[in-house]
């Protein structure tokens, strides 16, 4: 065999020999970093959309048994799901620094329960001192009040319900216009 054809086979061999040992070593430290009691490092939470507080409803016990509700309102009793919930200002958690001056607009991130449709809905909160705060500080000489709820003060677990009353109120109102409106068509 030529000399030159046996060092280009050696030369191969042992190249191939030197990257089977490196697969095999990648191999076994692959395991043993799965192995190891060191927990892998997490990664930085998503820092929160602009005009967004820190702390969001998805991240905190919801304020008041829902069951109550349906309780009141009986088995005909409509509410999307909540997904979400938060104020464009106002952390969940700490809630504003005097709960009778506050004003914020409130944001619901919902699904119906029935169809699956998702939407977003908001609406202005406030208790009178926040309403008058606000009209000092906007310098305005009037304030619309169609969708404000207008609270005594402060307290999450009555604006989430009073939202949900709210829904249910127009669901029924809608049902009971949709059954008149099918009534007029079968009789007339």
């Amino acid at each position: 065999m030529d000399p030159y054809l046996l060092k280009l086979l050696i030369l191969a061999i042992a190249a191939f020999a030197l990257f089977a040992i490196a697969r095999m070593a990648s191999a076994s430290a692959e395991q043993a970093g799965a192995l190891s009691p060191l927990p892998p490092e997490e990664p930085e939470p998503a820092p929160a959309p602009p005009n967004r507080p820190a702390t969001i409803g998805s991240e905190i016990p919801f304020p008041f048994d829902v069951r109550e509700l349906e309780a009141e309102y009986g088995p005909d009793y409509y509410r999307p799901i909540i997904r979400n919930y938060y104020f464009r200002s106002t952390d969940l958690a700490t809630g504003p620094a005097d709960p009778a001056n506050f004003h914020d607009e409130f944001c619901l991130e919902l699904e119906d329960s029935d169809t699956g449709a998702q939407w977003t809905d908001s609406f202005p909160v406030a208790t009178p001192a926040g309403l008058d705060s606000a009209l000092q500080s906007d310098k305005a000489d009037k304030v619309w009040v169609g969708r404000m709820l207008i609270i005594r003060r402060y307290d999450l677990a009555l604006i989430l319900r009073s939202a949900l009353e709210r829904y249910a109120e127009q669901r029924a109102r809608r049902d009971d216009m949709d059954a008149e409106a099918e009534l007029k068509s079968d009789g007339g």
